[in-house]
């Protein structure tokens, strides 16, 4: 199965420099084709790039959606690294959209299974983005606590702003 999935390039990452509308258009199309084929791996790698491709067009909640459809059918097809990487782009796209706990607990999970499988370099994402996001908290409770009302005021008060780059 890994041989076939070089064969058909699906081990490449996709190109940073790719124009997210783009890739959305093209990912939408690979994923139709690899459902219609019934090829699982090919539909989770394809889920993966289109969810990031929303994230990236700045679609968070379209990407979180489809990171939920991806990791339902990571769990199906009992993938576990396609889970934890479904958890870890579930939490990009939470922490887009300003739910942080969310995106921590979502997180959290990554880690843990990345953690049982021995995944270093998995392992090593996740614990990043935990670190990330608990210092999109802590700045949260930082801007909470020194207003005058009780209420949160000003740019990025509350979480609005998107300063660590989730």
């Amino acid at each position: 199965e890994e041989k076939g999935r070089q064969q058909q390039g699906m081990n490449r990452a996709p190109s940073n420099s790719q124009d997210p509308a783009e890739a959305v258009r093209s990912a939408l199309c690979a994923r139709a084709l690899f459902k219609e084929r019934g090829n699982i791996t090919g539909e989770l790698e394809v889920m993966d790039t289109l969810a990031r491709a929303y994230i990236r067009k700045g679609e968070s909640r379209e990407g979180l959606r489809v990171a939920e459809d991806y990791l339902a059918a990571a769990k199906k097809a009992r993938d576990k690294p396609a889970e934890a990487n479904a958890l870890l782009v579930s939490a990009s796209a939470m922490a887009s959209c300003q739910q942080l706990n969310d995106a921590l607990r979502a997180a959290e999970m990554a880690r843990a299974i990345y953690r049982d499988l021995g995944n270093a370099e998995g392992l090593t994402d996740a614990e990043r983005f935990v670190g990330v996001v608990k210092e999109a908290l802590q700045e949260v409770a930082r801007h909470a606590v020194g207003t005058s009302n009780g209420y949160p005021s000003g740019p990025g008060a509350a979480g609005n702003s998107n300063a660590h780059g989730l």
